[in-house]
């Protein structure tokens, strides 16, 4: 007989990349202690630039076409 899963939708909205993981990080350690069964979340996040083990953030080229300043939130 299969086992239920639990499903977390939560795709409906963004979340910032932390929040998500440390949601993800939450629900590891409730299955870890049997707390909760299996688990399947859905979430989307804001988009995310990865830097690889050699990468600074100096590595990005950011336009300053417009005057405006972007804004990188480095985790």
């Amino acid at each position: 007989m299969p086992r239920p899963l639990r499903v977390l939708n939560l795709a409906s909205t963004l979340s910032r990349y932390a929040e998500g993981l440390r949601l993800q990080e939450a629900v590891l350690q409730d299955r870890k202690q049997e707390l909760v069964g299996d688990t399947l979340i859905l979430l989307q996040h804001y988009p995310v630039f990865t830097l690889g083990k050699r990468g600074r953030t100096s590595d990005f080229k950011v336009p300053q076409e417009g005057g405006g300043q972007a804004v990188l939130l480095v985790v």
